[in-house]
This record gives C-alpha cells, structure tokens and sequence, in this order.
C-alpha cells in the first residue's frame, strides 16, 4: 500500500511571492503577509497516512511514497515513540531545501520589512538586513536591525540591537525582555527589562529602563525612568526651553501602568462630557458604538480604584542606594533628577559630576568618575 505525507505547513510556501489576503469581504490587510511559517520544538510538522492505489492517484504525486522514510534535514527528528510523525527539534521556521524538511532557527529578512514582507513575527531570532519602515512591526526572540527603524515597533522577549538608530516620529517603540542597544534614538519609546545603551545621541525619548542606562553622547529632552544608573557621556539637557526629567530607583514597569491607566480614565472621561441632561443616557465612543452612562460611571470607579492601588504599591527598590546620575559632560540647566523620593532641578550648567542620594536629599560630587 502507498503511503501519502501529509505536512502541517504549505510545502509550496514561497516568502518572495507574498500576497495580501481578503479578510471576509473586509478590507485587504497588506501589513500581515506571513513572510515565516513558525513551529515551536516538538512540533509535527508531517506525518504518513496509509491510502490505497486510487486515493493515491487523486493526490499529489510529489508527496505518495512507497516506503516511509521522512526526507527529514536539519533540526527535524522522528517522533520517539510514533514513527509516524516527524517533529521539530528547535523553535524556527519550516520549508523545503534541497527537496528536506527543514527547520532554521534563525530567520534573515533581506531588504528591510515593508509592503513587501509584511510584520514579521517570529518565534525565535530575526535579523532585519535593511530598514524597518514606519508602520511595520518586528517581533522575535533576539531582533538585530543592520539599518534604521523608523515610527515602527520591534520587540523581542531577549534582545534589541539596531545597528543604525531609531528615529521613532512620535511613535515607534523599541521593547526588548533583557537588553537594547541602539545607535541612536530620537521622539521615540523604549522599554527594556534589562541594560540600554545608545552609542550616540538620545533626544526626546520615552525610556523605561529595567536596568541601567548608558547614553555614550547627549540626552536631551524626555521621560527617563531607570531602575538603576544612568550615565550620559557628553551633555545632559538642552538648556531651560528643554524639560528632560530622570526617576530612578523604582520599577518602571509601574510608571507605564500608571500612564495606561491615565490614557483610559481621560478617555472614559471624555464619554462622560458627551452626556448631556435630556439627550438620553448613550453616547458615542471612538468606535462610532453607544455607550451607557451608569457602564461609564462604573468603569470610572474601577480605573480609579486601580489607580490608587497601583501607587500604593510604587515604592524605591532595594538597590537605591546604587542608583545616581553620572556625567562626565555637561549638566544643563532645567533637568529635573528624582531618586526615589528625593528630588533635584538643575539651575546652573555644572561639569563632570555624580548626583547621589544621600538621606532624603541629592547631592552633586565631582569627578563624576572615580580615578579621572
């Protein structure tokens, strides 16, 4: 009897000819193309079924065999205790090389992510071999950019290394599980649960900081939260026109909670100015669809409620005592520095120092580095 092999993936995929598809008569989503089909390890990526000579017959030739042996190539091993199934031995993507299965565990997109390749989002590490233009989204376990990303959003449950900077527009959002390094990075967000370093420049930067921040140039302007120290090699601030805050020794992960919490209690706020005595008890969110009053007032309460609860529970971490500001540049005036509950503004230009937190208070030395 002939054996036929059936796959769990397109055998004919071809990630140079993508096409957009019709969602339900909806409008065509040009942006999710599918450019990798993913598998996790252990996965069944295909398996033989017994047919007869005319069930063969009507099936594609390519894939009916006489014996059942697997045309398995790398990271493919046979199912231990169902011979059967052949399986993934490593997270990846799966196609045909050379006429084999085979799985690669790293995923090289050339030319850049655009309209061409659609969001990429891989299971485990991408390397982007050109722009990531703006709009687009990269996701993978390590994600290394050799060009810049634009207003896009690349994350990664390890790391982030863009080669060329991040010029995010307002926009874009870097987001890595440990560490980021970025040339440079302008009008854009980051968040890390480990170290960031920025070779160059940072301006006008939302930074989450789970670790500690190296700036090797000028910070200017933005939102720093760092759970630990933040270094800045030439210039922090751009004078007084120029609001640069910096908050360290707390979770910043806390600080992004509170902010989406912020976002929707303005948002059910605005809902509320919509109801107007003697025009009923509805009306129209963003989405176009009603609302209800006593809904709203209710969601009020909760978003409220969690509000307070979540600032309960902002206090400095452990290793406050590490946490301080070293420049060994310029200090302009106009930067705010918070230490846990201590707090400092800057009113005059100062030069190679170190602010630390002594007490409730901060306090500035010189040199900002040990030895020089």
């Amino acid at each position: 009897m002939p054996y036929v092999l059936k796959h769990s993936f397109d055998p004919d995929f071809d990630h140079l000819h993508l096409k957009p598809k019709d969602n339900d008569g909806e409008r065509v989503d040009h942006f999710n193309l599918g450019y990798a089909q993913n598998v996790r390890k252990g996965q069944v990526l295909a398996e033989w079924e017994e047919v007869n000579p005319r069930q063969a017959a009507a099936l594609d030739g390519r894939f009916i065999f006489k014996d059942k042996n697997f045309p398995a190539g790398v990271n493919c091993f046979v199912h231990p205790k169902n011979p059967d199934k052949l399986l993934a031995a490593a997270d990846g993507y799966v196609f045909y090389l050379d006429g084999k299965i085979t799985v690669k565990s790293e995923l090289n997109v050339r030319g850049g992510v655009d309209f061409r390749t659609g969001n990429i989002d891989f299971v485990a590490d991408v390397v982007v071999h050109g722009p990531v233009r703006s709009g687009f989204s990269v996701s993978g376990r390590n994600v290394q950019v050799t060009d810049v990303v634009e207003a896009a959003e690349v994350k990664a449950s390890g790391n982030i290394d863009t080669e060329a900077g991040f010029k995010g527009s307002g926009s874009g959002l870097l987001e890595a599980g440990d560490k980021i390094k970025v040339s440079f990075c302008e009008n854009a967000q980051l968040r890390s649960g480990g170290n960031i370093v920025v070779r160059h420049s940072c301006l006008h930067c939302a930074i989450y900081c789970g670790g500690s921040l190296a700036v090797q140039g000028s910070l200017m302007g933005g939102d720093i939260y760092s759970r630990g120290l933040v270094y800045v090699g030439d210039a922090l601030g751009g004078g007084l026109g120029v609001e640069t805050r910096l908050v360290l020794g707390y979770a910043p992960k806390l600080f992004l909670e509170a902010e989406r919490l912020d976002e929707n209690l303005r948002e059910v706020l605005r809902r509320l100015s919509n109801h107007r005595p003697g025009k009923g008890t509805k009306s129209p969110g963003r989405d176009g669809k009603l609302d209800d009053s006593a809904a709203l007032a209710q969601r009020l309460k909760t978003l409220l409620q969690a509000k307070r609860e979540l600032w309960t529970n902002i206090c400095p971490v452990e290793s406050i005592g590490s946490c301080r500001v070293v420049v060994p540049g310029e200090v302009r005036p106009g930067v705010e520095i918070s230490i846990g509950e201590a707090f400092l503004r800057i009113d005059r230009t100062m030069r190679n120092v170190v602010f630390l937190r002594r007490d409730k208070d901060i306090v500035v030395a010189s040199p900002a580095l040990q030895g020089r």
